[in-house]
Order: C-alpha cells, then sequence, then structure tokens
C-alpha cells in the first residue's frame, strides 16, 4: 500500500462524518474518477485535471468543484465559499442532510465533460503585487526583513500580502502581519505545510 493511499485512509479514518464521506468517494470512484490526495484532503481527478475534493469539518461536511461556475445549477445547490470565489463551487452538508447521490453524480458527469471539452475557468491575477501598507512599514524599516520577503516567490508574497489585506477590522491586520513577519523570518512560506513535499 503507498503512502499516499495510508494517508487517504487515514483522512476517512479520523474524520468526522466518516460515512457520509465514504457516500461520496463511493460516487466519484464508480464514474471513474482518481483518488489522490492534496491540500491534504481526498481528491478526485479526469484526465489529470481537479474535479472534486471533499472535506470534512466539526460541525459540517462537504464537497466543492473546482469548476462548479460553468455546472449547470438551476436550483442553486451549488454556491461560492467567498465574494472572490471565481471558478470553484461548493455542496455543504449538515450532519443530519442527506446526500442524494443523484444530483452529485449530474454534477460529476458534467465536470467531466466539460473537462474533456476544456470547458474552465482560469482566474487572472493581478500582475501587480500590492503591498498593504502595514506590510510596507515593516520592510522599510527592516532591510533584513525585506531582503527575506524578496527571496520568496510572486505566489508566497500574494499569500502573505492578501492574508493581511483581506482581514476587516484593523487588529486582526495587526495579528496577522505578526504572524507574516515571523514567517518571513523564518524562511517559511505561509501555505507550506498544505504543498506537496
Amino acid at each position: 500500500m503507498s503512502d499516499k493511499v495510508i494517508k487517504i485512509e487515514a483522512y476517512f479514518n479520523q474524520a468526522n462524518f466518516k460515512d457520509k464521506l465514504l457516500q461520496l468517494r463511493s460516487v466519484f470512484i464508480d464514474l471513474g474518477l482518481t483518488e489522490t490526495l492534496k491540500w491534504g484532503i481526498p481528491t478526485y481527478t479526469y484526465l489529470g485535471k481537479n474535479i472534486v475534493g471533499l472535506a470534512s469539518f466539526k460541525n459540517h461536511f462537504g464537497i466543492w468543484f473546482f469548476q462548479g461556475a460553468m455546472l449547470s445549477n438551476p436550483l442553486n445547490y451549488l454556491i461560492a465559499g467567498q465574494k472572490k470565489t471565481i471558478a470553484m463551487r461548493q455542496l455543504k452538508y449538515k450532519p443530519e442532510d442527506i446526500i442524494d447521490k443523484t444530483i452529485i453524480r449530474s454534477f460529476v458527469l458534467e465536470a467531466m465533460e466539460n473537462t474533456k471539452n476544456q470547458i474552465v475557468i482560469s482566474p487572472k491575477k493581478s500582475k501587480e503585487l500590492l503591498i498593504p501598507e502595514l506590510l510596507k512599514k515593516e520592510l522599510d524599516a527592516n532591510v533584513q526583513l525585506f531582503e527575506k520577503f524578496n527571496a520568496f516567490s510572486l505566489t508566497d508574497k500574494r499569500d502573505f500580502t492578501e492574508y493581511i489585506c483581506t482581514a476587516k477590522k484593523t487588529e486582526t491586520q495587526e495579528r496577522r502581519l505578526s504572524k507574516v513577519v515571523s514567517y518571513i523570518e523564518a524562511g517559511i512560506g505561509l501555505n507550506d505545510k498544505y504543498k506537496k513535499k
């Protein structure tokens, strides 16, 4: 048994709502999707492209479609997790909810067909890196911090800046700034723990 398979099985065995997750998993496997592990959670691919992922949380569980915005959704089952989400859509379940496999199958089959026909949304990223004023002051005041920050990839820099900017309250921005500074000083990307090793 491969290390990845062991990790996937461990995820299911330790997850809340295990029985419900296994129902969802069976739909994906029955439709011929390839099961893998990405970002520490079971993810299902078709033709090498991410189709759907599933996850369990404390009070709910759910699945999300990586190109969910391209799926027919007349009854609004699929929702965007955040306002800025472009392509991804999710189905969120409470513990008492009953899983309708017919609905899930239809979404997965449509997602597979879209993948085959290369019907996708590609997120547009701003080319310019906008550094929040709080972080800019820190970088201007500390040459070593500035040099360490510049050693990171553009993606890592965006992660740092967006993490601070997305906080609504000043106190939260300041807390996030402290965390970002500690990560920069340690040479660790904000999302390194989720990346493949």
